[in-house]
């Protein structure tokens, strides 16, 4: 596996941002989402919002600036998940937007962080800096000691195990099949939230059938793609020409087999242990 030795720099120009502002702001998100609102962490913190049935309609970061709540996401997911949050917000004394064109967003990764911003957040190794987006072009010009590619940074987010939900995998995964849990990003003690019951008898009393692991191919990937005999693509990156990297949710007994092929272009994966 490549190793993550140099600091670099990261436009996240695929990330977005929901914004959820008003009285009620907190008490909507308390009942919806799978982390404990009371107990948020200064630095952000990773969540979800699941369906009845359990399952992930959108996974995000959410931090709290200037007393409004984010929600940083794929921008390909943001319409969705405001809508599914839409249909409890109308109970409440709140409002819903997408706020991706106020923002600047980059990553960064290494050990010591040059630049300042607006709003720091911590995730996993790395760090996700949000600022005006009419500073972009001036604070990229300041970037130093590197500017790499969106594939760069998935491959720091595979490799730390973090997943992303986009629309093509909104609805597909249960929060323990990609390992929410260990994140931190399911609070079993706060009380009810929609898909709740389901949720906390998996935990309690399930047997999870499929888990997460890291895998490499020379063919093209992309998350939401199938795999035989069982799983899903979640995170997909391209390191070079035929160099491919890829977070996916699998059986123990195909990883321990190690013959999984994506259904759709029957590539082999091999699985990085």
């Amino acid at each position: 596996m490549i190793l993550m030795t140099k600091p670099f720099y990261c436009d996240l120009d695929e990330t977005g941002v929901l914004k959820v502002s008003g009285p009620d702001a907190k008490k909507l998100l308390q009942g919806q989402l799978t982390i404990n609102i009371e107990t948020l962490c200064e630095n952000g913190q990773l969540g979800a919002h699941c369906n009845p049935q359990g399952r992930v309609i959108s996974l995000f970061y959410l931090f709290l600036w200037q007393n409004d709540y984010y929600l940083l996401m794929p921008k390909d997911v943001i319409a969705k998940a405001m809508q599914a949050l839409k249909k409890y917000a109308v109970f409440y004394k709140t409002n819903l937007c997408d706020a991706s064109e106020e923002f600047c967003i980059i990553g960064y990764r290494g050990d010591d962080l040059p630049l300042s911003s607006a709003i720091q957040l911590t995730y996993g190794k790395s760090k996700i800096l949000l600022d005006s987006a009419s500073q972009k072009a001036s604070f990229l010009l300041k970037v130093e000691p590197e500017l790499v590619a969106l594939d760069v940074w998935k491959y720091a987010t595979i490799i730390d195990g973090i997943p992303t939900v986009y629309l093509a995998t909104s609805e597909l995964f249960l929060p323990h099949e990609i390992n929410l849990p260990d994140l931190h990003a399911v609070n079993f003690d706060k009380g009810c939230y929609t898909g709740q019951e389901i949720i906390a008898r998996m935990h309690y009393k399930g047997k999870l059938k499929t888990h997460l692991y890291h895998a490499k191919t020379t063919s093209s990937l992309k998350p939401g793609l199938r795999l035989k005999p069982n799983g899903s693509i979640v995170e997909a990156c391209q390191l070079d020409y035929n160099n491919y990297y890829a977070l996916i949710i699998t059986d123990e007994a195909s990883a321990n087999d190690n013959q999984l092929q994506v259904e759709e272009t029957q590539a082999l994966l091999t699985l990085i242990r």
